[in-house]
């Protein structure tokens, strides 16, 4: 079956049927894993253990301007957290 526009041939219409939709969305559906997904989560743990690090950095320096006293380290973590998560907002 092939259909012309203004004069012009079509690709055949079961090329483009739904039995050949189907089977090529299973090929992708088998298709082996691509490495760059892998290399976005290991960027993102890269990312996560960069903000871990600055964090605790600027919860160290908040504890060191109050002598290092006891009792204040979630606090400190909690406030270094806001801090660092706004300067990466912008």
């Amino acid at each position: 079956m092939n259909r012309k526009l203004n004069g012009v041939g079509v690709a055949h219409a079961d090329q483009h049927s739904t039995p050949h939709l189907r089977m090529l969305m299973a090929e992708a559906e088998h298709a082996p894993v691509p490495t760059s997904i892998s290399w976005t989560q290991t960027s993102h743990e890269r990312s996560a253990a960069l903000r871990r690090d600055r964090i605790a950095v600027a919860a160290f320096y908040m504890s060191e301007a109050r002598g290092f006293a006891p009792g204040h380290e979630a606090e400190d973590w909690l406030l270094a957290q806001k801090q660092v998560d706004a300067t990466d907002a912008g």
